[in-house]
């Protein structure tokens, strides 16, 4: 995939792509991200009022949300593929887990089923992915699935446009089976972000989704 985005450095979307995962951490001179929590998260996690339990990150970077989570009580585990990424975040957070792999092939290592399972911005390559991720899901648990808007990415000529099996948020969202799932919210966001790459989006398509209990 190509990773130039209008006038921006190579390396800037490397980030929708695990091919290009890894070589984001090699190439930089330091933490990649902000350090922050994906807005987005802050924000629903409160207004949804979900309840402690045990969470899943996938994709989780360098830790910033698995830490934010693991702050407010939850047992937190990060699933990344970088092992750069994943020294950094042990290092930002020693009260959660983190495990260095990939969706879907390495989920069964990481303990589910979550009462959370997020992913911001990850690469979900078609259906059957998505099924593999919905399935860590536990019954009356949550699936946040985000990615920039995809209005916003057609605008800037995004590469991700090119890749034919990516799913999106509002695609995933029509494959959730009604008796099965309850889709909790469906919109476009707006989206506060301080610095680190990505800071040049500002619209994000939101989903989130509730398994009904068996």
């Amino acid at each position: 995939m190509s990773t130039t985005h209008n006038s921006l450095p190579a390396s800037s979307d490397k980030h929708h792509d695990e091919r290009g995962e890894a070589s984001l951490y090699y190439d930089s001179h330091g933490h990649v991200w902000s350090g922050n929590p994906n807005y987005t998260l802050t924000q629903l996690i409160p207004e949804l009022k979900i309840n402690l339990g045990y969470s899943l990150d996938i994709g989780s970077g360098e830790g910033a949300d698995v830490a934010w989570l693991a702050g407010l009580g939850w047992r937190a585990v990060g699933l990344e593929p970088s092992d750069i990424a994943v020294e950094r975040s042990r290092e930002l957070a020693s009260n959660a887990t983190f495990i260095q792999g990939q969706a879907p092939q390495d989920l069964d290592r990481c303990g589910g089923p979550f009462d959370l399972v997020t992913g911001f911005y990850i690469p979900v390559a078609g259906e059957k992915v998505w099924r593999d991720i919905s399935r860590q899901v536990a019954d009356g648990g949550y699936l946040i699935y985000v990615h920039h808007n995809l209005d916003e990415l057609r605008a800037k000529g995004h590469p991700l446009l090119g890749r034919d099996d990516l799913l999106m948020p509002f695609d995933a969202a029509d494959l959730a089976p009604s008796d099965a799932w309850d889709i909790v919210v469906r919109e476009t966001r707006h989206r506060e972000i301080a610095g680190g790459h990505g800071h040049h989006h500002h619209l994000d398509d939101v989903v989130v989704l509730k398994r009904r209990m068996k």
